[in-house]
């Protein structure tokens, strides 16, 4: 399988907002995003247990109103809970654009940073089937088995993804490629990996067979010009492959 090369910001998210430049020894300063939201968080802590995406995330107009409503004040209490409406936020809105609650008299305020779906914020727009894959491969790709940060390259069909020559050139060790949907009763996170490849450890540790995410094997078995097949015998075709720089490890 060819994988297309693809873009994305110097977007290192947290909860809340995030202006941090980082050390251009370390990355370089477009395209690169950190990574601390674990694949147990997602599958268990929080999208499984208490419905914080899919179905409890609103596909109509993402506003701080809407989000308030589908995962409630005592949810928003959660720093897991925070991180990954952050995350979403994250994924789907550009850097111009935030999402602002006041939730319990705390102020918080979750900023756009890759754009992979600025129309979910814009007056009558909804998460429709592209945002939805979109937001989900961004979600599964940022995961990390221990909960560290890493910065990694995300790479896609999608204008928001398109990698510098300097960020290809640093990023140039393929990880694996995911895909998924968290939205709706029946969530799915999957990966594929490049040929001859293990792992991928950054995201489930050292064995895939108990990691969250269903690592389905060589992308040039299960993946298309269409896009990649899950074993629910579905077409996902918004898939994010991620490279990593095994040249320098960043705090």
């Amino acid at each position: 399988m060819r994988h297309v090369p693809f873009f994305a910001l110097p977007a290192v998210l947290a909860l809340g907002s995030c202006t941090t430049v980082p050390d251009r020894d370390c990355i370089s300063e477009r395209r690169q995003t950190a990574n601390q939201l674990t694949a147990n968080v997602i599958t268990s802590n929080i999208l499984l247990a208490n419905g914080l995406l899919g179905t409890s995330l609103p596909a109509a107009q993402l506003t701080g109103g809407a989000i308030e409503d589908a995962v409630g004040p005592e949810a928003l209490a959660d720093d897991e809970v925070r991180r990954a409406v952050s995350y979403a936020v994250g994924c789907a809105l550009g850097p111009e654009q935030s999402i602002e609650i006041a939730s319990a008299g705390i102020p918080l305020r979750f900023d756009g940073a890759i754009g992979l779906a600025p129309q979910w914020a814009e007056d009558g727009g909804v998460c429709g089937e592209a945002c939805q894959g979109w937001v989900s491969a961004c979600l599964i790709a940022r995961t990390n088995f221990l909960g560290q940060s890493r910065e990694i390259s995300l790479l896609g069909d999608h204008p928001q993804l398109v990698a510098t020559e300097e960020e290809a050139d640093a990023f140039d060790v393929e990880e694996a490629t995911y895909f998924g949907r968290l939205f709706g009763p029946d969530k799915t996170m999957y990966a594929c990996l490049p040929d001859g490849a293990s792992g991928p450890e950054r995201t489930c540790g050292d064995d895939p067979s108990t990691c969250a995410i269903t690592v389905l094997g060589a992308c040039s078995d299960v993946c298309d010009a269409a896009g990649c097949r899950g074993d629910d015998g579905r077409v996902y075709a918004e898939r994010i492959t991620v490279n990593l720089d095994e040249r320098v490890a960043c705090e």
